[in-house]
């Protein structure tokens, strides 16, 4: 999934340790396996192919990943949301020269953008995208559901003490010699940590406009679209969240990072479990109260 996957247990080295992680990283690879849109032979290819012709039968986890998405963007307003995929190729933040594209465009291709129109038959155990064009990604969840499970596989094998991460994402889960674990928050503009928060069987993640961007004109263009214009999202430069799972903790930290500052503080203020940091992109800070509480250091 264009990811990495780390994992550190505070245990000495054993038989059982090396089994724990062996089966740990096996999970990362079956599950890519299913969720990946990379992937010809994914269940989420699958869905794609059949994009308003027809729905296709998938994994009970997909399916379930699929209704966590929806609830966040009903929550959100469409901020966050799977079918932002009708987007792929609009943008290339790869490509040696950059180009920002046609508005056109991109207003084209956002009008393929529609959370509501990704059918979920829970009888069937279905998913159906209604229109032709449209497409699914799981780029803003996948990651933070593989850490997730890496943890319940650790967990199964009677390691409870562990950190987790991919990519941005993270779970921590019990303690590191007896102390909750301290996660750094990057500065986006500078090589340097902003904050540390304390985590304790909670999931976090990280959205920040520094990954993947150019500059064009003067103007920062970056990888964390809006899905309902398709343009990059205004307002923030990171944003991290913390959630009891991993991927709530992911789909939010783009959620939010497309509301902007000051709304996406009052949808995690309102939200039991969801405590958000937003840094803007001229140094100013943001913070739900329950992040505030939990920052050891802090902006």
């Amino acid at each position: 999934m264009g990811t990495w996957v780390s994992i550190s247990i505070p245990a000495p080295e054993s038989p059982e340790l090396l089994a724990a992680i062996r089966a740990a990283f096996a999970e990362v690879e079956r599950l890519e396996g299913l969720l990946s849109a990379h992937r010809p032979g994914s269940s989420v290819s699958a869905v794609n192919r059949l994009a308003g012709r027809g729905a296709v039968a998938v994994a009970p986890e997909l399916f379930c990943l699929a209704a966590m998405a929806g609830d966040v963007s009903d929550e959100t307003g469409g901020a966050f949301d799977i079918t932002f995929a009708a987007l792929d190729g609009l943008w290339d933040f790869k490509a040696p020269e950059p180009r920002v594209p046609d508005r056109a465009a991109a207003r084209a291709r956002a009008e393929l953008v529609g959370w509501r129109d990704l059918v979920l038959d829970r009888e069937q155990g279905t998913l159906m995208l209604r229109r032709p064009g449209m497409k699914i990604g799981l780029g803003g969840i996948a990651k933070g559901y593989v850490v997730d499970r890496v943890s319940a596989v650790l967990r199964a094998r009677g390691f409870a003490d562990h950190l987790v991460i991919g990519g941005g994402d993270l779970y921590a889960a019990g303690s590191r010699g007896g102390r909750t674990w301290r996660v750094g928050v990057r500065d986006p503009r500078r090589d340097a940590i902003r904050a540390v928060i304390a985590l304790r069987d909670e999931g976090a993640a990280t959205s920040g406009d520094y990954e993947r961007f150019f500059i064009s004109g003067g103007v920062r263009y970056h990888h964390i679209l809006d899905p309902r214009t398709g343009w990059p999202a205004q307002g923030c430069a990171s944003v991290t969240t913390v959630a009891p799972s991993a991927a709530l903790a992911d789909a939010y930290a783009t959620g939010l990072f497309v509301m902007g500052p000051e709304a996406g503080r009052a949808l995690a203020e309102r939200h039991a479990g969801l405590e958000a940091l937003f840094l803007s992109p001229g140094g100013d800070a943001l913070a739900t109260s329950g992040m505030r509480e939990r920052m050891l250091v802090g902006p």
